[in-house]
């Protein structure tokens, strides 16, 4: 038996794996009972303890652990020395150690792949994807407020989208223009799994990618991939046996489809006997429901013909050239950057006072 904790700034989730392979997953709240102990060592514990309580395992004798306990984040690594059975892993780290084609970002860094960004971004690059006029003293502040104080979330709407402008900015970043190529991605990390909408984060990562195939997008709603990471280090075997039983419990986003623009789309929704064509504009993007579970035949023009997946947000059609190149005039990029928001359903229309 083992316990894998992934230590966050707001809960804990915890995984603890018994001889046989099963497991128990649960997420600890670290409110005032957790912060106000005496040290990260007694904040540990308190994990430990609440963990027993809900499972009734015992994991605890005389106020240490009587199994093997591994930890991701980078809370007080050296302080944790002695409570934990292995390094204090670090999240994107091990993230790019587990060799899954995965889209993360948190508050201090962007991993696309095997590709990893560190740092800050720069305002002006941040401004350019803003739908709205903004001082790049603003976006300099928020950027500092975002490093100081990570545990916060945005508050407004005009929050939101610096959030996001930031998010994309990252992500192409990490990548510097490399094409993806992989059939699938799978999105992890708080900023891009805790959208008020999964079309805003859908959005996020076409905005900030190049790729050349029907890309299915799998969002990791609950932040497991992290635990799994951690378990695929520790204990392979047992890694490999959940992930095959589990990894079809993770969120389908959709299929995202690059298009030429103007081309004629011919699609059959599997149990469907006729067709539906679409013709999406250049530089533009154009949603097609398809639900979680569903299929569809795609065929481009005269060309390619593929089968694709939905899911919760469905077919998104990207007919933009890449990279993407936004206007210069600054009311005809934020209008192009509105319309996209809008074809995607991200978050509704913006409102005319932020223009």
């Amino acid at each position: 038996m083992f316990l894998l904790i992934d230590y966050g700034l707001a809960t804990a989730k915890t995984f603890l794996v018994d001889s046989s392979g099963h497991y128990l997953l649960n997420e600890i709240p670290l409110g005032f009972s957790a912060f106000t102990k005496i040290s990260i060592q007694d904040s540990f514990l308190y994990i430990l303890a609440r963990v027993q309580e809900l499972t009734g395992v015992s994991l605890l004798k005389d106020q240490k652990p009587i199994c093997p306990v591994y930890a991701v984040g980078e809370v007080a690594s050296i302080k944790l020395k002695e409570i934990v059975s292995g390094e204090i892993e670090n999240p994107t780290t091990l993230l790019k150690e587990s060799d899954l084609p995965i889209i993360a970002v948190n508050k201090e860094a962007a991993l696309v792949g095997q590709d990893i960004f560190r740092g800050e971004i720069e305002p002006g690059a941040v401004a350019l994807w803003l739908p709205f006029q903004i001082n790049e003293s603003e976006i300099a502040n928020y950027q500092a407020n975002a490093r100081y104080y990570s545990q916060t979330v945005p508050y407004t709407p005009r929050d939101l989208e610096l959030e996001y402008a930031v998010a994309r900015a990252k992500i192409e970043k990490a990548l510097e223009g490399k094409l993806i190529s992989v059939g699938e991605v799978y999105i992890t990390g708080g900023i891009l799994t805790h959208s008020p909408k999964p079309q805003l984060t859908f959005l996020t990562i076409l905005n900030g990618i190049t790729f050349d195939t029907p890309l299915k997008i799998i969002m990791d709603k609950e932040q497991v991939l992290l635990s799994f990471s951690l378990m695929k280090k520790y204990s392979p075997s047992d890694y490999n046996l959940l992930w095959e039983k589990e990894k079809g419990s993770l969120s389908v986003l959709g299929t995202a489809i690059r298009v030429a623009g103007n081309t004629l789309v011919d699609i059959l929704v599997e149990g469907q006997s006729e067709s539906q064509q679409i013709s999406p504009a250049p530089e533009s993007l154009m949603m097609f429901p398809l639900g979680s579970g569903q299929k569809a035949r795609i065929k481009l023009g005269k060309g390619k013909e593929f089968i694709v997946e939905g899911g919760t947000v469905g077919l998104v059609f990207d007919a933009r050239a890449r990279p993407i190149k936004l206007p210069v005039n600054g009311k005809e990029r934020r209008d192009n950057i509105r319309n996209w928001n809008i074809a995607c359903s991200a978050h509704g229309e913006v409102p005319e006072i932020w223009i």
